[in-house]
């Protein structure tokens, strides 16, 4: 027997995890505590956890949809793989690290159900000691990243305008640690694209939603907590060695091949200055010794000449990203 829309929540809420099962249940319990009975429905892909996740999410939150996936199957492509099964009108993408705050979900929802040409809203983000976090921040972009100045400027331009609830501008993007988007936008653009990985899926999300037209903004009035320390804590190198792919995957297939040759060269040298400067107090401090390990394996994998993550020489020398 079919379910009414009238009967359906209005909101689905999609948490991805692995890995992660105190924090998940955590965040999810705070959803059901912030929002009225049968306003959202529950939805957590399961990215194949060893620390038996699903099953606890299934025991505690017997509302809630669970999707064992059988392998890491990515960010992006678990999300879509939530949004396949969400009943609701809206989707709230939702990390596993996040604590949802009183009023948020009914907060956001207002703001897409009071501008038909809102595609995505996302709430004001804080840390576990208060203080602000970043919600918006701005595309990949090569001239960005060789000229500090420009970047300075784009930025202060995107938080001016997501602090006091503006629409971005056009070089702007919205976090996806906490995020609600339109369901009819978000198929209208097909989802996430799958090709990435992890990390920039949020960044590619709301270009290609910006591309068909619709506006994105914030509203500080709705909080989520960032906990921080979620599915990408265990990767270590492996962690910035994909975020660096991913940054030169969106600038290939989006703006170019010189696009994401320039930011591939700034990157480089970037991460050479600052290798350097961490192996002069690396001796001394053990946080600085991390950065330099960091900073080093960064410069292996561009040595390498960026082998994919599956290649055992990735594996064996930065870390297996399915651990």
């Amino acid at each position: 027997m079919s379910v009414s829309e009238e009967d359906q929540p209005p909101v689905s809420c999609i948490v991805v995890t692995r890995n992660t099962r105190e924090m998940t249940l955590r965040c999810l319990e705070s959803v059901v505590q912030s929002t009225p009975a049968g306003m959202v429905q529950p939805v957590v892909v399961d990215n194949a956890s060893r620390d038996g996740t699903a099953e606890e999410v299934a025991r505690r939150f017997p509302q809630a949809q669970v999707i064992r996936n059988q392998e890491n199957a990515g960010f992006g492509r678990a999300n879509n793989l939530g949004a396949a099964k969400a009943e609701g009108r809206c989707l709230f993408l939702l990390n596993s690290d996040t604590l949802v705050i009183d009023g948020c979900i009914q907060r956001l929802l207002g703001e897409l159900d009071a501008d038909e040409k809102l595609g995505a809203v996302a709430p004001r983000l804080t840390g576990a000691d208060g203080q602000p976090q970043k919600m918006a921040d701005i595309l990949p972009d090569p001239i960005a990243d060789l000229f500090p100045a420009v970047r300075r400027r784009r930025r202060r331009r995107v938080w001016l305008a997501a602090e006091n609830g503006q629409p971005l501008p056009p070089e702007g993007y919205l976090g996806g640690a906490a995020l609600m988007v339109r369901r009819s936008a978000f198929e209208q653009i097909g989802g996430f694209d799958e090709r990435f990985f992890f990390y920039h899926e949020d960044a590619d999300l709301s270009f290609r939603l910006a591309q068909a037209g619709w506006s994105l903004r914030v509203c500080p009035q709705a909080e989520v907590v960032h906990l921080g320390g979620g599915s990408a804590r265990s990767l270590g190198t492996a962690a910035s060695v994909e975020m660096i792919r991913s940054r030169l995957q969106f600038l290939l297939w989006r703006r170019g091949r010189t696009a994401a040759f320039l930011s591939g060269i700034a990157s480089v040298a970037g991460h050479l200055r600052r290798a350097a400067s961490a192996a002069v107090l690396a001796p001394f401090s053990p946080r600085h010794r991390e950065r330099l390990r960091t900073r080093a394996g960064v410069l292996l994998w561009f040595a390498l000449g960026l082998p994919d993550r599956d290649a055992p020489v990735y594996r064996r020398r930065l870390g297996d990203w399915r651990a």
